[in-house]
């Protein structure tokens, strides 16, 4: 079964010129922060995704620029590989979040 991956828009504080972000998840983990490039500033390289904070196997991570974040899943599903093989657990076990009965939510402080 191939890994499930999930989306949750985000928007970043005012004062950086790229704002447009996704959190994602696979399964139940949070896997990184995709942030969409600014076409304003960024004018090669605008409207691509890139990583701009990566957890567990994805951290310390520099992988190329995504046209769209699907197209960053094999790369996410690659490094979730690695880890599989050096910890023998199936990363495949790994619920979506619907069904770990868990799911993004707001919190405020």
């Amino acid at each position: 079964m191939a890994p499930i991956f999930t989306y949750q828009p985000v928007q970043l504080a005012e004062g950086n010129p790229e704002r447009e972000g996704l959190l994602v998840f696979w399964g139940a983990d949070l896997l990184a922060l995709l942030v969409r490039l600014s076409l304003k500033t960024r004018s090669s390289q605008g409207g691509l995704w890139f990583l701009a904070a990566g957890f567990g196997p994805c951290a310390e991570m520099s992988p190329p620029l995504f046209r769209k974040p699907e197209d960053a899943e094999p790369w996410f599903a690659e490094q979730m590989s690695k880890v599989t093989r050096r910890t023998g657990s199936p990363a495949e076990n790994v619920k979506p979040l619907e069904e770990a009965g868990t799911s993004p939510r707001k919190t405020f402080h």
